[in-house]
């Protein structure tokens, strides 16, 4: 026993023996265990009983040697003790303990505790050591390409009632940009409408009509952000209101400033159709020279065929398999916290919210090497199957197929979804009817819409409106030599009648056959998933859009080839929906025909495999390159660390102050965490085959 009570008395003070005694084990309490600094001795020591709570809970009572040369707080802290209390703290709590419970709140989102508040101010003295943001290793500084993805989480909101702030933030621009400059940007930048006509579905991104009157109770409406493909947090800002694009834009204004030199961006968002068009409207199109945009891989599937074709990181060449949903991720982390933001003062809430995002860095820094690793190896397994796909797909066609017939599919598809309006039909000489005839229509069907009787406000639309038209068609008539106006029974009428009839079906024909090959593309993704993902239903809403646009253009063919047949042009035929919704049917080979006779099925199959190979080849240059940019930032980092520390220990009143011994051991710890993790990037990577890494 006493050999037990002197080993504890000097080491392993939190140890806590036990005792057998009659056939049972109790504690056993060492008595006068004393916390005692041997590198400091001087004649003003004196003790103090103090009770320490370790990090499993239990309480030790012991004794802490302390001198007058230094602080209380100073003595505790070299012991690795946090006082509870600024003034004559009679409890402490082992550092680790606070790392724990630390860790407990990011991982479990408890409740928001003071001490965390006095953590981060134990930092102060050396922010450039303690809080400096996690950077992602992988990503390129200079010269290379760097994906990153931005949206808005509405599940983070502040109230009105929970009061201003009375101090700024303790993490102040480590993740989030100054509110007030945020705000001056907002303020000044232009107001828009957005196209309620566009070819998506109906995101409420960006929606500047849905940002009004929304959000009466809220000082802060949600968080948006940038984050890396890595899922590394970059920056973010508080929205006021909705999701306005000009918060996007002052995002992307920021990356673009700020990026090294030689980088390109490839920029994210779920709305990037509408995003392009508003820096293209707001004449912004600079900011478009280093970048290059594309829609998240999920939120694609809830655009339209066209969207997908010209923003999908899939069919996109140089985005490897990127698929841009890693906010989507830091949001369900994030969302947690919503219970206790939601109440708190503006500083206050972005404290928590930049603890949990500066968690996340580190969590993300931590087992970036083991996610590079996993995912080169996931993508070369799904290179190699995808490869035996289209080695079946090439065995079991009737006719052989090469890669450059795969290739001249998909440039023939691409040209085909891209068409937004229809051919233009040549008359040669005549071609003027076709502007002349619509306006004599509507000039005799507004007059007999006068003639019928009208009230007095819709009677004096229809004069000015046919007012209007009759200067235009005297401007035209003057032009053409038309001596007198043709009335609906002269024969000029009725061949112009069927004239731009006839010019009508075709191009809305052409208008058919697009959108039927559209609904088809976008019913061949659909079978890809199960009826209840997420991505199902997203596609269920674009096929759905698609066929309601497909019955309109059919019932408008339809009503023009009656009107023909009734003036004897049998040339035309009504059309069925089964004809229209079937890509296989004979009209469709009147703008594009099967010239080789590979069915369209197994032609959408091979561009879909040939192209998902050819983005798996990007994703692993792209994965090897990032592997040999993880390995030089943890050099280049190791030896900025060993640069401090010489600098740090070559101060005259190094040995003298336990603020720079306090920044020797901080920075000490630092170097050996990145030591660790270079020689772990160094043995994981090594061990791949086939992959040549670039490092010091």
């Amino acid at each position: 026993m006493e050999c037990c009570n002197r080993l504890h008395q000097t080491k392993h003070h939190f140890h806590q023996p036990e005792v057998k005694k009659d056939g049972v084990w109790y504690l056993h309490t060492v008595p006068n265990r004393t916390l005692f600094n041997g590198s400091h001795v001087c004649s003003f020591m004196y003790t103090r009983d103090i009770t320490v709570v370790d990090e499993k809970g239990c309480h030790h009572e012991v004794k802490l040697v302390c001198c007058t040369c230094q602080s209380i707080s100073e003595c505790f802290l070299w012991h690795g003790l946090w006082p509870a209390t600024p003034m004559e703290p009679t409890l402490a709590f082992t550092v680790t303990l606070m790392e724990f419970a630390l860790a407990l709140m990011m991982e479990s989102t408890c409740i928001y505790d003071r001490y965390h508040v006095k953590a981060r101010l134990c930092y102060t003295e050396d922010e450039v050591y303690t809080l400096k943001a996690p950077v992602c290793p992988a990503c390129p500084k200079e010269n290379g390409k760097i994906f990153v993805s931005v949206d808005a989480c509405f599940g983070l909101p502040r109230k009105k009632s929970s009061g201003a702030s009375y101090r700024s933030p303790l993490s102040e621009n480590m993740f989030f940009h100054s509110q007030e400059t945020v705000d001056h940007f907002m303020a000044a930048y232009p107001s828009t409408k957005n196209d309620p006509n566009k070819d998506c579905s109906d995101f409420q991104a960006g929606s500047e009509i849905l940002s009004k009157g929304r959000f009466d109770a809220l000082d802060e409406t949600a968080v948006s952000g940038i984050c890396c493909k890595h899922g590394f947090p970059m920056k973010f800002l508080n929205l006021k209101g909705g999701e306005r694009l000009g918060y996007a834009v002052y995002l992307l204004k920021d990356l673009v400033e700020t990026k090294g030199e030689g980088v390109s961006i490839h920029f994210m968002y779920d709305i990037c159709c509408l995003f392009e068009s508003h820096l293209k409207k707001q004449k912004l199109g600079d900011l478009l020279a280093d970048v290059q945009l594309a829609c998240p891989q999920f939120h694609v599937y809830g655009h339209g065929a066209t969207c997908q074709l010209l923003y999908s990181p899939r069919r996109l060449e140089g985005w490897g398999m990127v698929d841009g949903e890693v906010l989507e991720r830091l949001w369900s982390y994030l969302g947690q916290f919503r219970k206790m933001t939601k109440e708190m003062s503006a500083s206050h809430r972005e404290d928590i919210l930049s603890d949990g995002l500066f968690y996340t860095g580190k969590k993300q820094r931590s087992r970036i090497v083991l996610l590079l690793t996993k995912q080169r190896s996931r993508v070369i397994e799904l290179k190699k199957s995808v490869e035996i796909e289209i080695q079946e797909i090439k065995l079991n066609s009737p006719v052989p197929i090469t890669d450059e017939m795969i290739q001249e599919w998909k440039k023939n598809e691409a040209a085909i979804l891209k068409k937004s309006k229809p051919d233009d039909v040549d008359l040669g000489s005549h071609a003027w009817v076709l502007q002349y005839f619509p306006l004599l229509q509507k000039y005799y069907l507004t007059r007999d819409q006068l003639a019928s009787g009208s009230d007095g406000a819709q009677s004096l639309h229809l004069v000015e409106l046919m007012g209007s038209l009759h200067d235009r068609l005297l401007k035209m008539e003057k032009q053409f030599n038309i001596q007198t106006r043709w009335a609906p029974s002269d024969p000029q009428y009725r061949s112009s009648l069927v004239t731009s009839e006839a010019v009508r079906a075709k191009q809305t024909l052409d208008l058919i056959l697009v959108s039927g090959r559209r609904r088809w593309f976008l019913l061949s993704l659909k079978k890809k998933y199960a009826d209840g993902q997420a991505q199902a239903k997203r596609l269920c809403k674009s096929i759905t859009k698609e066929s309601t646009n497909l019955r309109k253009q059919l019932k408008r063919f339809n009503s023009s080839v009656e009107i023909l047949q009734q003036m004897d042009y049998s040339a035309l035929s009504r059309l069925t929906w089964e004809n229209v919704s079937d890509v296989n049917s004979d009209i469709y080979s009147i703008n594009f025909p099967n010239e080789d006779d590979v069915p369209l099925c197994v032609k959408r199959s091979a561009v879909d495999a040939q192209t998902l190979i050819a983005r798996c080849c990007e994703e692993v240059q792209y994965l090897d390159t990032e592997m040999s940019n993880t390995i030089n930032t943890y050099f280049s980092q190791c030896l900025e660390l060993e640069s401090r520390l010489s600098t740090v220990a070559s101060r005259q009143e190094f040995k003298d102050s336990n603020i720079l011994l306090g920044i020797f051991s901080v920075i000490a710890k630092q170097l050996y965490d990145e030591r660790v993790h270079l020689s772990v990037a160094c043995n994981m990577f090594e061990k791949l085959p086939h992959t040549t890494i670039r490092s010091h």
